[in-house]
């Protein structure tokens, strides 16, 4: 129909992260957030990007599972330090010794994220990368 517009998809933040939702925010966009409850764990031989991609992808699909509209936004984000995955610390004494630890170092910090239309099921996905020196 000429000149109708449908109404835009709802996002669905599959994440409780308070950074991800106040960029969101900050971009105009409001989400609806529901966490997913993926387990995080690692498995053996996967690179540090695998693990962050497949943790994003995980993400979106547990929670776009529950939805049979909306755009679903996994993300996951992880630090590789020498190959090692160091995901958030889980104590603010733990941050400070590895500040201390990667002093002098250079990491990657990479975000894997998977957007996901509930209603299609086409989904893209991807990684980013950000050089972080300590």
């Amino acid at each position: 129909m000429p000149g109708h517009t449908s109404p835009a998809a709802q996002l669905i933040l599959a994440s409780a992260s308070a950074g991800r939702r106040n960029v969101l925010r900050a971009a105009g966009i409001e989400p609806l957030v529901a966490v997913s409850g993926v387990d995080e764990t690692e498995i053996p031989g996967e690179t540090v990007r695998e693990h962050c991609l497949r943790l994003a992808i995980l993400k979106a699909d547990a929670v776009a599972a529950t939805r049979s509209a909306g755009l679903v936004l996994g993300a996951d984000s992880v630090l590789d330090l020498g190959g090692e995955p160091l995901g958030k610390p889980a104590t603010a004494a733990e941050a400070v010794q590895r500040w201390r630890a990667m002093s002098g170092q250079t990491g990657t910090l990479l975000t894997g994220h998977c957007l996901i239309d509930a209603r299609t099921g086409k989904r893209a996905t991807g990684v980013a990368s950000t050089l972080v020196r300590f």
